[in-house]
């Protein structure tokens, strides 16, 4: 899979369908926003920060709803290597206990973004780029299969119906670079592509520039 073809679906507007309900009367669920730090600093950073005043808002708005907090800065994601990927292409029923063990990691991963109805991610640029261990955390969720399927027209997302927003945290410099590229943003600009399909997603971005020391 491309190197930043997992990360587009945060940004990019898709159409969404949403069945109406076949009851009128059924109680509205409790809603669940899935919050993703992905700072070094975990909720010290800068674009932490910045997402938190959407959570903050969010539980305003929602005081029955659950937030879920994946913090990869202070708990990150391991990179993957040639094991941990076998571990996902093998079958469950083959799968050694340390590849049960990667897979059912995945999986944790995984259902945390199937039970959010909302993501909000808040997303640092180091050194012109996204955090190694967010790569590493979306490495984790795309599964062939799982959250996405191959099809003749291209890869298609398999968890739908969700709405992302990024909050990304930048200096002058990462932002002049972003203005030499139309397609460039938060995500874009660090080398990822569009994927058509993780997350049949619509979102929203949002960017606080600040000065340096950017986190």
């Amino acid at each position: 899979m491309d190197r930043g073809e997992i990360l587009r679906f945060f940004i990019e507007s898709r159409e969404t369908t949403l069945e109406p309900s076949n009851n009128a009367f059924q109680e509205p669920q409790m809603k669940t926003l899935l919050q993703i730090r992905s700072s070094m600093f975990s909720a010290g950073g800068q674009s932490s920060q910045l997402a938190q005043q959407f959570v903050d808002g969010w539980r305003a708005a929602n005081p029955d709803g659950q937030v879920i907090t994946r913090d990869i800065g202070a708990q990150p994601v391991p990179h993957l290597t040639a094991e941990r990927f076998q571990a996902f292409l093998a079958q469950p029923e083959t799968r050694t206990p340390e590849q049960q063990a990667v897979a059912a990691y995945s999986d944790a991963l995984i259902d945390e973004l199937r039970q959010a109805d909302e993501i909000v991610l808040g997303l640092p640029m180091y050194n012109f780029g996204v955090p190694s261990t967010l790569k590493a955390y979306f490495d984790h969720i795309a599964r062939s299969g799982v959250t996405f399927k191959y099809t003749e027209k291209g890869p298609q997302g398999l968890i739908t119906g969700k709405k992302a927003y990024v909050f990304a945290a930048r200096d002058e410099i990462d932002l002049a670079l972003a203005r030499r590229d139309d397609r460039s943003d938060a995500l874009g600009e660090c080398g990822c592509g569009s994927h058509g399909g993780l997350l049949d997603s619509q979102a929203a971005a949002a960017r606080g520039c600040v000065r340096r020391p950017i986190h």
